[in-house]
Parts: structure tokens; sequence; C-alpha cells
């Protein structure tokens, strides 16, 4: 079977199949949405926060500089991997967020780099620091502090009639008993489903050979962390990770895209290229 698939794929394709296609199959230029490369920034920040703990910071000052410092160095890359002969600025991007007089144009990109990225790190950093029962899990086959859970990336097929599905594993924490605990940070909205993690500890025991029971949404950085009570994640048996994932493959095999105008419209970074945003409400 040709091809690989992910997560974010497949949650496309089952939120708007007609997005799916404009985007993966015809890969048109997508809009970027400041959001979400300052998002990439955040996580790249957040990366290097766990890092400084594990070698004992515990300092907030310190842990903060770091990850602002972080976030400074990769800025400039994650934007120019976003730019293109459609957006060539970061104002031509898409942006959310209250407008007012001292945001005119809501959270762009201008405004995350001022206020939204260096709050989110803050506040990841308050975070980890409530938190320090939390240590991030070593990868169990590595030498013992050499490899730590920190974006570890996977492919993995549920079945051999599967497309192999490729991610990357936010953070695995292991509490004060040794249990892991899988977290996805979101800097943004709450998810609705604890698919992604269900996944996530898929990939986690058939790498390791250890099952994840719990995992957690780490959410809503830019205005105070929030992190979910522990998810059981035992629903997602491979069963039914194969029967969403298997029928991703069927619809794409098929070419079966079916188009969903709505409310998704409205932060979709395909429509205008798409023949059916005309017909969305919001």
């Amino acid at each position: 079977m040709a091809g690989h698939r992910s997560f974010s794929a497949v949650r496309q394709l089952t939120d708007c199949g007609e997005a799916y296609r404009l985007a993966r199959i015809e890969r048109v230029t997508e809009q970027p949405m400041a959001a979400g490369a300052a998002g990439k920034i955040i996580h790249i920040g957040t990366e290097y926060v766990d890092y400084a703990i594990i070698d004992g910071a515990t300092d907030k000052g310190a842990l903060t500089l770091i990850a602002h410092k972080a976030a400074a160095e990769a800025t400039p890359q994650v934007i120019e991997e976003e730019l293109s002969e459609a957006y060539p600025d970061t104002a031509s991007w898409m942006s959310f967020g209250r407008r007012t007089v001292a945001k005119p144009q809501g959270e762009d990109m201008q405004w995350f780099i001022a206020e939204g990225i260096p709050t989110a790190l803050a506040n990841y950093v308050e975070w980890r620091l409530q938190n320090s029962h939390l240590q991030v899990a070593e990868l169990p086959s590595t030498p013992p502090g050499t490899a730590h859970a920190i974006e570890v990336d996977f492919e993995i097929q549920l079945s051999p009639d599967c497309a192999p599905i490729r991610g990357a594993i936010d953070r695995v924490f292991r509490d004060s008993n040794g249990t892991p605990l899988l977290v996805d940070i979101k800097s943004g909205l709450k998810p609705k489903s604890s698919s992604q993690l269900g996944l996530y500890a898929r990939a986690w025991q058939e790498m390791y050979g250890e099952k994840v029971q719990y995992g957690a949404y780490v959410y809503g950085l830019k205005k105070g962390v929030t992190a979910t009570p522990p998810i059981d994640l035992s629903v997602w048996t491979d069963e039914r990770l194969n029967q969403v994932y298997g029928t991703a493959d069927k619809l794409i095999e098929q070419s079966l895209f079916i188009p969903k105008p709505g409310d998704g419209c409205f932060t979709c970074t395909v429509k205008r290229n798409c023949d059916y945003y005309v017909a969305s409400i919001f």
C-alpha cells in the first residue's frame, strides 16, 4: 500500500474529505495560520524546558529564559518554512482572536511573537514546576540516562492491510510510582476526543513493549495551562484503531472525498481553492 498516514491527515479526511483532497492530493498552496506557526515554536520551547528539568534545573526564571531563547531562535526558521509566493509575509496569514485597538489584526504572528508565545512558555514552566512529581520517562531501549520520551518519532502498521502511520509523541511522563502517563501538548483548545492519545499509546507499546493505560492533554497554554484528568486509553483497542485507519485507507484508495462545508471552513487552510466554501454558514 503506497504512502503513509498520520493522525492529523486522518482527522482532516474525516472532518472534510475535500479539504484532504485539496491539501494532500492536489497539494494546493495552503494559507498559513499564525496560531499554527506559533504552536510549532511553543512546542520547541517546551522541549527545552523539559530537557533543562532533566538536567536538574528548578528555577522558574532560568527555565523561562531557556524557553524564550529557544523560541526566539526557532521563530525565523518556522516563519520561513510557512512562507510562499501566495502568502509572502505573515500579514497574509490567517489570524483569529478578538480584534481590539491594541490588537487590530487579532492574534496574528506579530502578537504571538510579542505576547502569545512568551506567555504560553511561561505558563508551561509554571505547570511543570507545579507538577514536579511527573518526570520525563527514559526510552526503555536505550542505556539509562541517555534518551528521554520527548518528541518520540514512530512509524507503526496496525495490520498488514493498513498503511503505515507516522507521528511523534510529545511526552511520556512517569509519576512518583513509575506509572507512565502519555501527554500531548496543545497551545490552543482542548481536543474533543482521546483518539490521538490512543494511537500514540499503541505506538509506544509496539516500540517499547510497555502498555500505557492513561494519557492527558495539556492545553490552553497562551491563557494558562490546563491539564485534563488522566484519560483511560484502553478503549482504543487494535480493532477500533483498525476501524478508524483502515476505513481511512479505503476512502483514500477509492478517492471518496466527501465535502463537509460548515463551521470548519472558517479555519480551513485551503478554503480559497475550494468550490464548497461558499456553501458554509458561520
